[in-house]
């Protein structure tokens, strides 16, 4: 009798409908969660991938603007010769560019050369003078018909295979080119063609490319509007890109994950198709495909980006079908559990909290060790015995976990000024440090590591302290990279004291911001920080040449570069103590990312004793012209000069 009483103490009273529907209604709710679960994690993998997409692109476009940019200052670069110099010859620019490596530094430009703008009645003259300098057989092509303007391309480098083509080419005939010449002309800017044949190209290799003008300008001629800037036109620096090789030497190294195609003009079209990386009978299939419209010297490219079979391979995961496979097994597995535990209801209601509680731990348990964390996370105890040492502090500090669960916190990490880590602990706990600090650690082996630290305390319910935590993240690369940086600019303003021309520069509120040791001994005096523009002409007695009268505060230099303007100056006078010294003065504006001038810079240079010379020249060849005497000069071999 004792033995059935304790059997029906011990066995559930069993409710059969509801015994039968439990199973039933356990699998269905724990399929929908699974359904949802596996449904999140395919919208969460779908994201991440279209994220990772998103900033491929993102570098994509980052790389072609980037090298774009470096080609143009190369480009640039011949603009500032022909700007330094009153003629440029054939043989000064050979030098510039084979000086320049283009094949080396800049792989994708095919030549870089001068184009003069010649008026059909200039023709002619035009022609012997090229001709006269080396070239014989120079014509300008096509000769027919003849037209009242031409721009035509007279210097190429490198002057050798078939960039020899190009020589005399009128780049006016060609509708693409011709718009490009007139904005660049008209508006005083670089530009960029629209897709074109080269000259250049032969039946070998033969593929589509565009041209980049920089407009160079008579100094000293207006140039406020478009036809004052026509007058002005004194040449024309052009550089010559072949596309496929250009995107070639972009992505020599990093074009596996994706195909790229660029169209012409922005336009979306089959015969706008300046560069594919794959053949057009080739085109890839894929889920993820963007385009990218981007602006390069006033022309527009679109960039349709796919991500081909490397790229879903790299983003592809069985996450979501293991979780579906792995949510069913275990549904199944359940529904197997509850219907032979349906008679047991009590026990199975309590291998169920015993399940959860098993289940519970197990994830609190994991919550704490966050091994995959690149920051070292370490817990202590308040008296400094440490509990918790994850993998990325034994990377940075050397100590493994078993070694650093023996040790006290101040054995482990000590700095190097003798401050320890217990003591920082203290001030937290008195409430005198809460935030993030750096500092360096001792390294097992002896080396030191730059660490960056984010403390927090942790408390029971009644305030008392029951430890802490330091999340530490290793910055030793960082203050490397720092330190690089600082010496880079320490040797940067060296080489610019050591210039042989003065640097002036003014701030964007007109202050004096820098000027080297040549322009102060140039100028006689040192810098006056708080002096406004309008005081310049009289604190460093700036006159204009041959006259008592200071130079005009919106004509120097200086100012005007600050107001975004680039001139050249050469009849400016400095009254020092030893007398009046004539210099010449560039004005240069430098802008910021947004395009506003942040600074003016001066540069000039003594030409006093240039300009004596001249004058001297000029005084002689006066005597000898109003001479009514016979004069002869005759050099120590017999030769009449």
């Amino acid at each position: 009798m004792q033995g059935k009483v304790d059997k029906q103490a011990h066995t559930p009273p069993v409710n059969q409908p509801l015994a039968t529907r439990t199973p039933w209604l356990v699998l269905l709710v724990s399929m929908i969660v699974t359904i949802i679960v596996w449904q999140y994690s395919n919208i969460y993998l779908a994201e991440r991938a279209n994220e990772r997409f998103a900033f491929r692109c993102e570098q994509i476009v980052e790389a072609v603007t980037e090298h774009m940019h470096d080609y143009e200052q190369v480009l640039r670069g011949g603009v500032g010769l022909w700007l330094s110099t009153p003629e440029v010859s054939r043989q000064q620019w050979h030098a510039y560019v084979d000086n320049a490596h283009l094949g080396f530094n800049y792989p994708g430009i095919q030549n870089m050369g001068i184009a003069f703008p010649v008026r059909a009645e200039e023709k002619d003259a035009h022609v012997a003078k090229i001709r006269a300098e080396g070239i014989p057989n120079y014509s300008i092509y096509p000769a027919q018909p003849e037209r009242p303007f031409y721009v035509n391309l007279a210097y190429v480098e490198p002057f050798s295979g078939r960039n020899l083509r190009a020589v005399g080419f009128d780049m006016y005939t060609n509708p693409q080119r011709r718009a490009a010449l007139d904005r660049a002309i008209e508006q005083g800017t670089p530009s960029m063609s629209g897709m074109v044949k080269l000259a250049q190209e032969t039946e070998n290799d033969a593929q589509y490319g565009f041209v980049m003008y920089f407009p160079i300008f008579h100094q000293g001629m207006p140039q406020r509007n478009a036809s004052e800037r026509r007058a002005a036109i004194r040449a024309i620096v052009v550089g010559a890109f072949r596309a496929n090789d250009l995107m070639r030497s972009i992505f020599a190294s990093n074009a596996e994950d994706f195909e790229l195609e660029i169209f012409d003009d922005g336009i979306l079209k089959p015969e706008n198709r300046l560069y594919a990386s794959f053949k057009q009978s080739e085109a890839p299939a894929s889920a993820f495909v963007r385009t990218e419209l981007v602006e390069l010297s006033g022309h527009k490219w679109l960039l349709r980006i796919r991500g081909n079979q490397h790229f879903l391979a790299s983003v592809s995961s069985l996450q979501s079908t293991v979780i579906l496979a792995a949510g069913i097994l275990l549904n199944i597995a359940l529904f197997a559990t509850l219907t032979s535990l349906s008679s047991r209801e009590r026990r199975a209601r309590w291998l169920a909290e015993e399940m959860t509680r098993d289940l519970f731990d197990k994830e609190s348990h994991f919550g704490r060790i966050i091994s995959s964390s690149s920051e070292a996370i370490v817990s202590m105890t308040p008296n400094g015995q440490v509990t918790s040492w994850n993998p990325a502090a034994t990377k940075i500090f050397g100590y493994d976990e078993a070694a650093a669960l023996r040790l006290p916190v101040q054995a482990l990490l000590h700095n190097d000024q003798d401050q320890e880590e217990y003591g920082v602990l203290q001030q937290l706990a008195d409430g005198n440090l809460f935030q993030h600090f750096e500092t360096r650690y001792q390294h097992r082996d002896g080396h030191w590591v730059d660490v960056a630290v984010s403390p927090s305390l942790q408390h029971d319910a009644d305030g008392k302290l029951i430890g802490a935590t330091l999340i530490m993240r290793d910055i030793s690369e960082r203050k490397q990279a720092k330190k690089q940086l600082f010496d880079l600019q320490y040797q940067m303003l060296q080489w610019v004291e050591e210039l042989p021309i003065g640097l002036f520069v003014l701030n964007q509120d007109g202050k004096t911001h820098y000027a080297n040791r040549r322009a102060m001994s140039l100028l006689g005096r040192g810098i006056k920080h708080d002096a406004e523009p309008e005081d310049l002409a009289e604190l460093y007695s700036v006159y204009r040449e041959g006259t008592d009268e200071l130079y005009p505060t919106d004509e120097l230099p200086v100012v005007q570069a600050l107001a975004g303007k680039v001139c050249m100056i050469d009849d400016i006078e400095i009254a020092l103590e030893n007398g009046r010294r004539k210099l010449k003065v560039w004005g240069q504006p430098v802008f910021s990312a947004d395009g506003k001038v942040e600074f003016g810079v001066a540069a000039f240079e003594d030409i006093t004793e240039r300009k004596l010379a001249l004058e001297i020249q000029a005084l002689y060849a006066d005597i000898v012209a109003s001479s009514h005497d016979a004069i002869m000069s005759i050099k120590l071999d017999g030769t009449i000069t």
